[in-house]
């Protein structure tokens, strides 16, 4: 990938010179994440959509830049959320999933982001920041909460740390656009299995009919069959998302609600993400809100007051309570002066549920081609599945942009970096390259390669060719690259060492001579 990324453009246009580190000195801004569970690009009133009424989110629009073609890393929670945190795809993580479940399916699921993997919140923390996060967390629990949010750099934590489903809703459903048998069949080996004892369950009654079984021989048979077709609809219905004793709340690293209650769960989000927006306020130090909404995930919920409100039925009611919650935000933010001072960032985890119906949301139109809904939705990888609203708010960018140019949530966590200054972040270029490279610890970390003898006989060979001068030059550091490069190379090799002075192009061979002196005009 030859270009930078728009969101990339954006942070380096404010930060210092190329090779040089950042400094702490200058004041350094809020982050502020808004991140919504299952909005569509057509939900909100910025991006085309004339019956629900977002006003809070139109007007961080206005304000801000509006990205029109985001993309996020996955069409699913899990892997999508550990690639916003982490700036890399979710199979490098190990969060991408399986053929049996692509998302966390339980709290039991063990495992998580690695506890070596650096976030965005691990990242700020390092940097001075006080972070926070509110709402839905979903890449992880572990052992005694071992992957929760307090182990990847958060200082406090209060909401879901798996998800909202249906058993989470006021009236518990196990499934909603099908049967209990259909979700059955739609997993493996549960499946296979299933459809196994079902056809021996079968195939016992006929011989029975016929009186090639008995009738004790038959009975016995059957009931084992059952018995093990019993158990394929117990695990899921016990111990994944389909009980509602998988829908906890947590404070910190404690339960303090099981099941939760949905019905004012948003205003019981907003008023702890306003709480920690005041409280880092008084400190005088920079702080980081991770504000991830349990909505808009079926099971819908709405506050009694909100119900019927919306022209566009009870899920125009959740979209406007979120919108509701933004704006009591961005209000907080006005009150304390401190508006100008934060950077936010909206947007969604994937697209909308559109097999749940009434209940999902709406792909909207690609501004390319308005007359054309975008295919596909969530779990799929047709563009209604990862392309999600985007919107940056800072006082540094200009007012009302819309930016046509494909953006990633993979380029939060290096746009943060850049905007905030962090001493742990470097961005430097070679003289072969335009691509940025991100690169981690400080600069007098001693670096290891990894290399084969015959790449290593080379860099031997141009370290001894190496100027003097270029001794003193500063000394880069293990990298980590955010291209497409470095993710096409050997995992030998993804990690590599360089200077930071950009070092002149060597001159073209008498072959390469040649051959452009022959060239046509």
């Amino acid at each position: 990938m030859k270009c930078a990324t728009l969101l990339i453009a954006l942070a380096l246009a404010i930060a210092p010179a190329a090779c040089s580190w950042y400094s702490y000195d200058a004041p350094r801004p809020n982050i502020l994440i808004l991140l919504v569970d299952d909005l569509g690009y057509g939900d909100i009133g910025a991006y085309g959509n004339t019956t629900i009424k977002t006003p809070n989110v139109d007007r961080l629009a206005a304000e801000g830049v509006l990205l029109t073609q985001h993309l996020v890393a996955s069409p699913m929670c899990t892997p999508s959320r550990a690639a916003l945190l982490t700036g890399r795809h979710a199979v490098r993580l190990g969060m991408s999933g399986s053929k049996i479940a692509r998302v966390m399916p339980s709290p039991a699921t063990p495992g998580g982001i690695s506890l070596n993997e650096i976030t965005i919140s691990s990242m700020l923390k390092a940097a001075g920041y006080l972070t926070g996060m509110v709402g839905k967390w979903h890449v992880g629990m572990g052992e005694n909460c071992s992957h929760c949010p307090l182990a990847h750099g958060f200082d406090s934590y209060w909401g879901m740390p798996v998800t909202n489903v249906q058993a989470c809703g006021q009236r518990p459903e196990w499934f909603t656009q099908a049967s209990m048998h259909h979700f059955i069949l739609d997993q493996y080996p549960a499946g296979m299995v299933f459809r196994t004892c079902y056809t021996l369950l079968t195939a016992l009654s006929g011989m029975w009919l016929v009186g090639w079984l008995s009738g004790r021989a038959f009975c016995l048979q059957a009931l084992a069959l059952l018995f093990v077709i019993f158990a394929i609809f117990w695990v899921p219905s016990t111990i994944m998302l389909l009980n509602t004793k998988a829908c906890v709340l947590y404070a910190n690293n404690e339960v303090i609600e099981q099941p939760v209650q949905l019905k004012y769960l948003t205003h019981r989000e907003t008023f702890h993400a306003k709480e920690f927006i005041e409280s880092a306020a008084t400190t005088g130090k920079p702080w980081f809100l991770y504000m991830s909404y349990t909505k808009v995930h079926t099971a819908l919920f709405v506050a009694d007051e909100r119900a019927g409100v919306s022209a566009h039925g009870d899920f125009g009611d959740n979209v406007e309570e979120m919108d509701w919650s933004v704006g009591e935000l961005l209000t907080t933010l006005d009150r304390l002066g401190i508006t100008d001072d934060t950077w936010v960032y909206f947007s969604s985890d994937n697209g909308p549920w559109r097999e749940s119906g009434a209940e999902g949301g709406a792909c909207g139109r690609a501004p390319a081609d308005p007359a054309h809904s975008l295919k596909g939705g969530k779990a799929q990888t047709w563009e209604c599945g990862i392309r999600v609203p985007g919107i940056i708010r800072y006082y540094k960018y200009r007012r009302g942009r819309v930016e046509h140019t494909a953006t990633s949530n993979l380029d939060i966590l290096p746009t943060i970096a850049a905007v905030v200054g962090s001493a742990r972040v470097k961005r430097c270029t070679t003289s072969s390259s335009t691509t940025a490279t991100w690169r981690w610890l400080p600069c007098d970390t001693a670096v290891s390669r990894r290399t084969s003898p015959r790449r290593a006989g080379r860099t031997r060979r141009r370290r001894r060719a190496r100027p003097a001068s270029s001794a003193s030059a500063p000394r880069c550091c293990t990298t980590r690259r955010w291209s497409s490069t470095l993710r096409r190379t050997r995992p030998s090799l993804r990690r590599s060492t360089s200077r930071c002075t950009p070092t002149p192009p060597r001159p073209p061979s008498a072959c390469a001579r040649r051959a452009a002196s022959r060239r046509p005009p």
